[in-house]
């Protein structure tokens, strides 16, 4: 008699309690692996940031090799009476008493010539550093066109605020959550010292306020002391063409890397560093000649400065008896001195990152963990952590201070 097999019946699938393990197993794993991505991620983030610092710091190098000086942080002459309107070269003269200038080129944000009377209401602005770099990035169309440009035709591709909207990929950090708006920039230049009471004024990011290296409302004392004007230029690398003290023009005053060489050395020397707050371009008509982007004139959105207390005069730094620097009374050797508790408030490296308005935050800030990328005068590339002692970064900012009082700092300082 043939016995009968009872066929094994066939499982149609996973039980619950597998798929619960094999989704256990697979979200381990994903913990594991995806922080490693999100670090590779970054890495590369910060990568492409360094390399493109890298070529405008080239382009930099090239400039100064061509005309021997770095690009002014601005550059442009402007009548006395009416800032929104470019001199000629016979105005500069006679303004200057013979003084020479190379009355550098203006942005026309206008519809008239910025040589024209100010009754026909031109609408002019400086150039920027990066605007001076642009033949030296293969943006040569780009800045002649600048040169010819106004906003006769808003719509016309040519015009001033069209070209002023251009995304250079160059310019700007891939970390930057504003890389991709118009005009973008996420990088900015070493714009030396600044006081307190000048960061804190309305607007402070504007062209009058900073960045000026004789009177022009940035002194150590006064501005017929040239001392004190050495000593205000040797803390700082990009300064404005615009050298104006009340109505009187003098001529620009160039950097050149063999200052920087012969002072503080190229590789203790901070150039060029990144910001998240600085703004695309805005050519709303509540604007005036335009704002932010590569293009503007205005500190807060293409330069670093470091705040230091006011002595007791505001607007000056002189007596490190009251918290500035310097000594009283002294000039060389002793013009840089700073204070052994050194604040640097809203100045300091990622200050405010998460709540600073843009245009208004001149000072080095990333999203890179706890860190900035800088390229030093030299061309080399280095991070910085955001909590560098107060006064070896101040230090770094200066070309010059060895010789008004600073000490050197060596590579193991930071």
């Amino acid at each position: 008699m043939r016995m009968r097999h009872r066929a094994i019946p066939i499982r149609a699938g996973f039980t619950l309690i597998e798929l619960l393990v094999v989704i256990s197993i697979i979200a381990v794993l994903a913990s594991l692996i995806l922080p490693g991505v999100q670090n590779a991620r970054e890495a590369a983030r910060r990568t492409q940031c360094v390399n493109n610092m890298r070529n405008v710091a080239s382009a930099v190098m090239n400039f100064e090799s061509t005309n021997g000086r770095l690009p002014y942080l601005t550059t442009g002459i402007f009548d006395t009476s009416d800032a929104t309107r470019q001199l000629t070269t016979g105005e500069v003269s006679a303004a200057s008493s013979g003084t020479s200038s190379s009355n550098g080129m203006g942005i026309n944000y206008g519809t008239v010539s910025c040589s024209a009377d100010t009754s026909e209401n031109p609408v002019c602005a400086q150039a920027s550093w990066l605007v001076q770099l642009l033949p030296y990035l293969d943006q040569t169309p780009l800045f002649e066109r600048l040169q010819t440009s106004n906003n006769v035709t808003p719509s016309d591709p040519n015009s001033t605020n069209n070209l002023a909207k251009t995304g250079i990929e160059t310019f700007v950090c891939p970390d930057d959550p504003k890389s991709d708006g118009p005009g973008a920039t996420s990088f900015i230049a070493n714009g030396g010292y600044i006081t307190s009471s000048r960061w804190a004024v309305v607007d402070s990011a504007s062209k009058p306020n900073m960045t000026e290296v004789r009177d022009y409302n940035y002194e150590f004392t006064n501005s017929n002391n040239d001392s004190w004007d050495a000593a205000t230029f040797a803390s700082g690398l990009f300064w404005r063409e615009q050298s104006q003290g009340s109505t009187t023009i003098f001529a620009p005053r160039p950097m050149k890397f063999g200052y920087i060489s012969r002072g503080d050395g190229q590789s203790n020397t901070l150039m060029i560093t990144e910001n998240l707050n600085t703004r695309n371009y805005d050519d709303a008509t509540t604007t005036v000649a335009g704002q932010g982007g590569w293009i503007t004139e205005e500190t807060g959105d293409i330069a670093f400065v470091v705040r230091i207390p006011d002595d007791l005069i505001p607007g000056t730094f002189n007596d490190s008896d009251h918290g500035g620097v310097g000594v009283a009374g002294a000039f060389r050797n002793q013009g840089l001195v700073l204070a052994e508790d050194l604040d640097l408030g809203p100045s300091a490296i990622n200050a405010d990152v998460n709540g600073a308005d843009d245009g208004k935050a001149p000072r080095p800030s990333s999203l890179h963990p706890g860190v900035i990328n800088t390229i030093f005068a030299d061309g080399h590339a280095r991070t910085l952590n955001q909590d560098i002692n107060s006064l070896i970064y101040a230090y770094l900012v200066t070309p010059n201070g060895g010789d008004f009082g600073q000490p050197i700092v060596g590579d193991d300082a930071f």
